[in-house]
């Protein structure tokens, strides 16, 4: 499923995936959302932060106001919906 959003880009068309497929995305290095994620300035997104000798492996939320919150926890919602986006 393709839906229109609105980004810099005028027009653009981005790829709908279910969180199985999202998931399979961060763990590759790349950034995830959920399309009803959002702020004033710009998009909630996910990041996969690795397991070092320090800590263990998380997913980090990088807000749309630039701060950045590790341990994201997810919602039956989030689980179940087909809404996620590839950065």
């Amino acid at each position: 499923m393709y839906r229109n959003l609105k980004t810099k880009k005028k027009n653009s068309m981005a790829k709908l995936v279910n969180f199985g497929e999202a998931l399979e995305a961060l763990k590759k290095g790349r950034r995830v959302y959920r399309q009803l994620w959002g702020g004033k300035d710009g998009t909630t997104t996910l990041e996969f932060i690795p397991e070092t000798d320090d800590t263990f492996a998380s997913i980090q939320v990088n807000l749309w106001n630039g701060r950045k919150v590790t341990g994201w926890v997810n919602t039956t919602e989030d689980l179940i919906a087909e809404d996620w986006i590839i950065l």
